[in-house]
Parts: structure tokens; C-alpha cells; sequence
């Protein structure tokens, strides 16, 4: 098993040798010990610590070969209200949906008239999303690059204020999408409107160290980032 414990670089700088990629989901990616294979079935134990990666990171080289990270994609709703009448009513269902959304802590990201909200598996929000939207508001499933994500992820905090969306501003984001079965939202009015929701910004700055490629025993028994 190949032990990889820094980033030595981007793939760039290794066009001359056979490229191998560890592709990791969304949780993974954010783990700081992680064992997986590449593409090509190499064995890989990932040990990074406090380093975070990025696609396109090179883990390890040698004379023959370099072994690249990528992410897999993740499922999102995007709920598209552009055709909506800017009006008091459509405020207010959105000032809902959005205090439904922070509430409950999930991930949003609002992109124009677009915000995406990620799919989990073990948490269905569809159906409670579609409730919450007036008629013409459209509802599709896209796939979408994990790190969409990522300045949305909220920070530890209390539930003092009613209001707690966790949003991110403006990005152009890459996306396939298919529509939802009755995806176009015919949801219920709503009598009144909660306040707000407010956006959480977490920019992050990244060090990777680029000296060597690391080696070293494995342990995958437990611990993540």
C-alpha cells in the first residue's frame, strides 16, 4: 500500500507520467485519514492530517506514475424561482423555505434566481421543500461539484435566533440536472413570514506543502478531519 501524507504538487507538473486518481465522495474528502483505491487499483492510505486537498492534487509521484486527487459529484435540488412575480407573497414563502432550511441546518447556496440545496440520502427534503414554494417555482436534481458546498458549512452555534440559513453568495458552478417527477412546485400559501435568513461566509485558506512525497505506516482505524 502506498502511504500519501502531503500534497507534492498539482497535475501539471506530472503530464509525463501515467496518471492515477483517488476519487473521493464528499465525506471522504473532508476525513484526514482515508483508505481507498485509485482508478488503476492502487491501493492508497491517505494520512493528511490538517492538509486539505483539492482536485487535481498530486498525493504521491514516482519515476512512472502519479497518483491525483478528484471528487465525485454531488446530488442537489436546484430550486429555480426566476418565473415568480416579485411580489410580497413570493417574499414570504421564500423567507419560509429559507428559515425551514436553516433550521434544520441544511446547506444552501444561492446562485441568481437558483439556490441548491445538496440531496442526502437519509434526509429527504423534496417534498417539504415543494410544500414551502409558490406556483412556478421549478424544482430539478442536478449533480454538482461538492466544493459548492463547502463556504455554506455552518459553523457550531446556538439556536437563539429564529433565523439560520446558511448561504453562500454568487458562484459560477459547473452542473447537470434532469427534472424532478412533478417538478415544477405547486406548493401552499403561507399566513405569515419568519425573519430573514443570513448568510454564513467561511473562506478557508489551504497550505499544501510541496517538498516530498510522504511515506510512512498506515493506520485506518479510526480519526477524520
Amino acid at each position: 500500500m502506498i502511504v500519501a501524507e502531503t500534497v507534492v504538487g498539482s497535475i501539471a507538473a506530472f503530464d509525463d507520467r501515467t496518471i492515477e486518481y483517488v476519487r473521493l465522495s464528499d465525506a471522504e474528502r473532508k476525513r484526514s485519514r482515508v483508505r481507498t483505491t485509485t482508478d488503476a487499483g492502487t491501493d492508497v492510505g491517505l494520512v493528511l492530517g490538517d492538509t486539505s486537498v483539492e482536485a487535481g492534487d498530486v498525493v504521491y509521484a514516482d519515476d512512472d506514475r502519479a497518483i491525483a486527487i478528484a471528487f465525485e459529484d454531488r446530488p442537489a435540488l436546484a430550486i429555480d424561482v426566476s418565473a415568480l412575480a416579485d411580489d410580497g407573497g413570493t417574499h414570504g414563502c421564500l423567507l419560509e423555505l429559507g428559515h425551514f432550511l436553516g433550521n434544520r441546518h441544511y446547506d444552501l447556496v444561492v446562485e441568481g434566481a437558483t439556490a441548491f440545496v445538496p440531496v442526502e440520502a437519509d434526509r429527504p427534503i423534496a417534498d417539504a421543500i415543494r410544500a414551502r414554494l409558490p406556483d412556478g417555482a421549478e424544482v430539478t436534481r442536478r449533480t454538482v461539484d461538492p466544493t459548492l458546498f463547502d463556504e455554506s458549512d455552518p459553523p457550531e452555534h446556538s439556536h437563539s435566533s429564529p433565523d439560520h440559513a446558511h448561504a453562500s453568495g454568487d458562484r459560477d458552478r459547473g452542473s447537470t440536472h434532469e427534472h424532478e417527477p412533478n417538478g415544477h412546485a405547486h406548493g401552499s400559501g403561507h399566513e405569515h413570514a419568519h425573519g430573514p435568513a443570513h448568510e454564513h461566509a467561511h473562506g478557508s485558506a489551504h497550505e499544501h506543502g510541496h517538498d516530498a512525497t510522504g511515506s510512512g505506516r498506515f493506520d485506518d482505524t479510526g480519526g477524520s478531519g
